[in-house]
C-alpha cells in the first residue's frame, strides 16, 4: 500500500513538472524570423479591403510592401508610423474614403525590446490552442535617423499568435502628426463596399 502511494506521488510530481515546463516536453522549436528588409522610406499601403475597389492604378494598389521581419542589428528607430488597417466608414460625394497614417516619436527602448523578444516554441497539439482573433493590426514602420524604414514582424506565442506589446508601446508614445490618405472608389467598388 505504501509502495503504491509512493508510485502515485512520483507520477503526480512528474506530471506537474511536465506541465510547468511544457516548453521542453510539449513544444516544438520556435519559428524562424528573417531580418526585415530596409528601404529608403516608409509608405502606407492602402487597406486591403480597398484593393480591387479603388480607382488607383492596379500597379499602385498592389504595390508590394517590403518584407517584415526582425529588427536588423544597428537599426535604431527614432520615429514610427502606423497605418490604419481599415478605411473610415464615411464615403464622400466624390466617392472617396479615407484612412490615416500616424507618426510617433519618443523613447523606443521598451518597444524595441518587446519587438525583439524571442518567439516561443510552438505547441505540438494545436487543438489545445484558443481560437485566433481576426482583428486587423495597423501596418507598423520603424524609421531611423537616416530616414531609412523597415516593417518589424512580431514575436509569436506557443499558439503562433502575434505578441503585439511592442506595437502598444509605440502607440503610447507621442503622436506628433496624422496624415489623411484619400482613396477614390470605382462605382463597382462603391457597390461592393456598401454591400458589406
Amino acid at each position: 500500500m505504501v509502495g503504491r502511494l509512493i508510485v502515485a506521488l512520483a507520477l503526480l510530481t512528474v506530471t506537474t513538472l511536465a506541465s510547468a515546463s511544457c516548453g521542453y516536453f510539449w513544444r516544438g522549436p520556435p519559428p524562424v524570423r528573417l531580418v526585415a528588409q530596409v528601404v529608403e522610406e516608409a509608405n502606407c499601403a492602402i487597406p486591403s479591403s480597398l484593393i480591387g475597389h479603388s480607382a488607383l492604378p492596379i500597379a499602385r494598389a498592389y504595390e508590394p510592401s517590403p518584407l517584415p521581419g526582425a529588427i536588423p542589428d544597428g537599426f535604431e528607430p527614432v520615429s514610427a508610423i502606423t497605418c490604419d488597417p481599415w478605411p473610415s466608414p464615411t464615403i464622400g460625394p466624390d466617392l472617396t474614403v479615407t484612412f490615416y497614417e500616424h507618426r510617433w516619436t519618443g523613447d523606443f527602448t521598451e518597444a524595441v525590446r518587446n519587438l525583439k523578444r524571442p518567439s516561443e516554441g510552438q505547441r505540438l497539439d494545436r487543438d489545445t490552442c484558443p481560437t485566433a482573433s481576426l482583428a486587423a493590426l495597423p501596418d507598423l514602420w520603424l524609421i531611423n535617423s537616416d530616414g531609412l524604414a523597415m516593417r518589424p514582424s512580431y514575436p509569436v506565442d506557443e499558439c503562433n499568435f502575434a505578441w503585439i506589446r511592442g506595437l502598444r508601446d509605440i502607440e503610447r508614445l507621442d503622436e506628433v502628426a496624422t496624415v489623411e490618405h484619400r482613396v477614390q472608389l470605382t462605382l463597382g467598388g462603391l457597390v461592393d463596399v456598401l454591400g458589406r
